[in-house]
């Protein structure tokens, strides 16, 4: 017999804070250890980890990114305001603990391309650090920020500018192919991707309406 172990809305909010924090933030899932780059005024370059984005829609392209609560520590929504642009890079597996070291609490004034082993590169024609190592690339211009009043979170939304991804990185249908993307479940659980099968042949067999 199947059993699962169930925690109530009340159960939940009685835990100790840690592990709710890290219960909660892994039951969505693993998804692409996004870095994201800014560069703030005063020229310092910055790279944020981030897993909380979302695809919002291809007809304009556009990618959301999910923000905590402001705090003097998170200078990327600062730096992405001011500059109006930043970019997000997917990266090889066996750069998982670069990757998270990025997450480091860092002053202002310390780049996480000097502090945690990245190579920086800037974009042609822009002030935007672009990470060299890197196995895809979004660059985005921010249209509008939506505030969570639930949580004072706050979902950036991104005008695709454009996408660069390796060659290497790309299947027969000049498609991404993330088998070797950097994934991430939580706060600190890190993975990688597995194909199990691609679903064209069932696609030919669906039904239309």
């Amino acid at each position: 017999m199947t059993t699962f172990r169930e925690w109530s809305r009340s159960d939940l909010l009685g835990l100790e804070r840690r592990y709710r924090r890290d219960l909660i933030n892994r039951i969505s899932g693993s998804r692409t250890a996004w870095l994201l780059t800014t560069r703030s005024l005063d020229g310092t370059a910055n790279i944020g980890l981030f897993s909380q984005v979302v695809h919002i829609g291809a007809n304009p392209p556009l990618m959301g990114v999910l923000f905590r609560p402001k705090t003097d520590r998170h200078q990327s929504l600062d730096n992405i305001e001011e500059t109006k642009l930043f970019g997000l890079h997917a990266v090889h597996t066996d750069r998982w603990q670069d990757a998270h070291a990025t997450s480091f609490a860092f002053k202002a004034s310390q780049s996480e391309f000097d502090e945690c082993g990245w190579q920086e590169e800037k974009m042609p024609g822009s002030d935007l650090p672009i990470i060299k190592d890197s196995l895809a690339r979004i660059v985005l211009e921010p249209k509008e920020v939506v505030h969570i009043r639930s949580n004072q979170c706050r979902m950036v939304v991104g005008h695709i500018r454009s996408i660069q991804i390796r060659e290497d990185q790309l299947d027969s249908d000049q498609l991404p192919r993330p088998e070797d993307w950097l994934n991430v479940c939580g706060l600190d659980l890190y993975m990688n991707n597995q194909v199990i099968d691609t679903a064209d042949e069932y696609r030919k067999n669906e039904p239309s309406h």
